[in-house]
């Protein structure tokens, strides 16, 4: 990516964690969270752009986390060493991004092609037979922000599959495969700080290892491109397989996010 786009990515995840000194120079940025998600939840974050890290934390413990201190909190295990093993772990999930137009083949879909943030689930060859075009991707179609052809399809995808895709939070350029009227795999975008299009996409098990998911996932990618966004992609570390079909539509990995529920009031142990 040139650096003019990766600029635009600092900027973007500055203003989403209110952090405006993080990702200006190598080392870790040490910001106070004012709010928690949610009422008695207490959350920090961490997140790696290049050779530059920011922690957000809780407003009583960000004080005493120095730099160096911080910085290690990007892995989980140093993580719990210090902040306690009772912490629930969300991530690591890596960070890939494009500003460039995605290849006009398709390829298929990879097992796990969840946008994933919790975990993924192997995804089964379709019961084809034997039809070369059974398995071609069909022309993706638009479809609205909470229509009910894609509560269905969530429905019929594994609660976690669903969540992983952020499906429930896709605003704009939601572009679905229909068969038979039925809507068999979707993707859609989130507009992150007015300059980022942070991408998912959701498929049938049934349908899936077709290349459905990579064709909605491309012309999402196209649209968001042609309205001046850079694409973001989020997977689960462990997750090859999604981080494989990112890859083949462009993006490229620049970063780590990792967040950590915290028990209680726990302090930092240095």
């Amino acid at each position: 990516m040139e650096e003019q786009h990766i600029e635009r990515v600092r900027e973007s995840w500055r203003k989403v964690l209110g952090a405006p000194e993080a990702f200006r120079a190598p080392g870790t940025v040490v910001v106070a969270r004012r709010v928690g998600r949610s009422e008695g939840q207490r959350w920090l974050t961490v997140v790696s752009l290049g050779r530059s890290r920011c922690v957000l934390a809780p407003a009583d413990l960000a004080g005493d986390l120095d730099r160096l201190i911080a910085g290690r909190l990007a892995d989980p295990t140093e993580a719990r060493a210090m902040l306690g093993r009772s912490i629930g772990v969300l991530g690591p999930a890596t960070l890939a991004f494009t500003a460039t137009e995605p290849p006009a083949h398709g390829h298929p879909d990879p097992p796990g092609d969840g946008n994933p943030e919790p975990h993924g689930h192997g995804n089964p060859r379709p019961r084809g037979n034997g039809n070369p075009e059974a398995s071609a991707p069909r022309a993706t179609g638009p479809s609205e922000p909470g229509a009910a052809e894609l509560d269905v399809l969530g429905a019929a995808c594994d609660p976690a599959d669903a969540a992983e895709s952020a499906l429930a939070a896709w605003t704009h350029w939601i572009r679905v495969v229909r068969e038979d009227d039925q809507v068999v795999a979707a993707a859609g975008a989130q507009v992150w700080a007015g300059a980022l299009a942070h991408v998912g996409v959701l498929t049938r098990p049934d349908r899936r290892r077709r290349g459905l998911g990579s064709a909605v996932a491309a012309a999402v990618l196209r649209d968001a491109l042609a309205a001046g966004l850079v694409g973001q992609w989020r997977a689960r570390a462990e997750l090859t397989a999604s981080r494989r079909l990112a890859g083949s539509l462009g993006f490229v990995e620049l970063g780590q996010q990792v967040s950590y529920e915290l028990a209680g009031s726990a302090a930092a142990r240095r």
